[in-house]
């Protein structure tokens, strides 16, 4: 069962990845890059990366978060 868990949980993170960054820009033009919004998706999209195993960039992310 914790197979299929870690399994749909690198599932999902990868599907959810490309969003984030996508959304990224458009949140930081819309909202400014000091918002609230945007420090939101930046803490969702550093999750992703630490599901991911990508520490270095997630650390990065929530600096800047």
């Amino acid at each position: 069962m914790k197979a299929f868990v870690l399994e749909y949980i690198l599932r999902q993170s990868a599907e959810a990845k490309p969003l984030f960054e996508e959304a990224l820009p458009i949140y930081e033009s819309h909202y400014g890059p000091e918002s609230t919004q945007v420090s939101v998706l930046l803490n969702n999209l550093a999750n992703v990366h630490g599901d991911l195993g990508n520490y270095t960039e997630q650390k990065t992310l929530l600096e800047r978060a």
